[in-house]
């Protein structure tokens, strides 16, 4: 719905799709490129419709499905993403709390992305991230509370290269 619909009709609004990107990497079936390239410019793309910067970045919803390749994959995508940051943006992946409902897995997330810029509360996913540490990711485990959100990129990756960004911004 366009905001200015959402306005007129009196809809409280939380948040704006600002951008999205969708592609196909045709690397493997069932197993994304392991440096994260397609990841990488899946976001990236996102991040460039929605005409904004990595430094307005503030969290990163991952696809994390909590398998070594895919986890790793994406992670090598997010740390070069978040490489022009010049403070770590957090990072983690809300299947923790929901599991991984599939088709609504994307859905699913970008609510609990919303929820998270509405209360200003970064959900833990109660996963354990030493082995995956970075200078510009700051891995939310347990829950953050009085968390300014204002941008957030979900992202979702699927079985046959399939992949998609969206980046969401919250409503002033």
């Amino acid at each position: 719905e366009s905001y200015e619909s959402a306005r007129n009709r009196g809809a409280d609004i939380f948040a704006e799709i600002k951008g999205y990107n969708i592609l196909n990497e045709t690397y493997h079936p069932t197993s994304p490129h392991p440096d994260g390239i397609y990841a990488l410019k899946c976001m990236n793309s996102a991040l460039e419709m929605a005409n904004l910067s990595v430094s307005d970045v503030d969290y990163v919803n991952a696809h994390g499905t909590g398998t070594k390749i895919n986890d790793s994959s994406e992670f090598k995508a997010i740390n070069s993403f978040l490489a022009e940051r010049q403070s770590p943006s957090f990072v983690n992946s809300t299947k923790g709390l929901t599991g991984h409902t599939l088709g609504a897995a994307g859905s699913m997330e970008v609510l609990i992305c919303i929820l998270s810029m509405k209360n200003n509360i970064i959900y833990g996913d109660g996963r354990d991230y030493k082995t995956l540490s970075s200078p510009k990711v700051d891995y939310v485990s347990e829950n953050r509370h009085n968390v300014q959100v204002n941008v957030c990129v979900s992202n979702s990756f699927a079985f046959a290269g399939n992949m998609s960004s969206i980046v969401l911004s919250k409503i002033q």
